[in-house]
């Protein structure tokens, strides 16, 4: 059976981390965009590069047998991103890198919250099986494709 860690991002891990959001964005996002969304969504690598490039000193990983499969991002007490490779998804991967981010904003906050898009169904039941629950629901303006964003939130124990 592989072997699933969390770790922080190291350097040298930019390239897998890049992969995994493509492919996020490939088998999850793009299927779903409008015409004039994926025009907007033309330049996604370049969005990406940057961000990772930016910000991969406060990502986490998960790895499966020390290869990266999974990201995530948080900012105070929101889930800036949580992204598991599709090659990696349904391992573990995902639950096992939102637990981790829980417990670190557990320690200064008492609530995580997260957006995700109405259409993200799988995506959707994930969160709600570790918890959280639907507490909002407006446009989504960033891809141009009509999408309602969900925002949800789970109460976190800090005894």
């Amino acid at each position: 059976m592989p072997s699933l860690e969390i770790r922080s991002a190291q350097n040298g891990d930019q390239d897998d981390i890049f992969d995994i959001l493509l492919s996020t964005f490939e088998s999850t996002w793009k299927p779903n965009l409008t015409t004039e969304g994926l025009a907007h969504a033309d330049d996604i690598s370049e969005r990406y590069r940057a961000y990772v490039d930016q910000y991969w000193p406060y990502f986490f990983v998960a790895t499966l047998d020390r290869k990266p499969v999974g990201m995530a991002h948080y900012y105070d007490n929101f889930v800036e991103a949580l992204h598991v490779h599709k090659s990696a998804q349904g391992n573990g991967a995902g639950a096992a890198l939102l637990d981790h981010i829980c417990r670190k904003i557990a320690e200064k906050h008492d609530e995580v919250r997260l957006e995700t898009d109405s259409f993200n169904v799988r995506t959707i039941g994930f969160y709600k099986s570790q918890g959280f629950v639907e507490r909002d629901r407006y446009p989504d303006e960033e891809w141009k494709s009509d999408f309602t964003t969900v925002l949800m939130a789970k109460p976190l124990n800090n005894s």
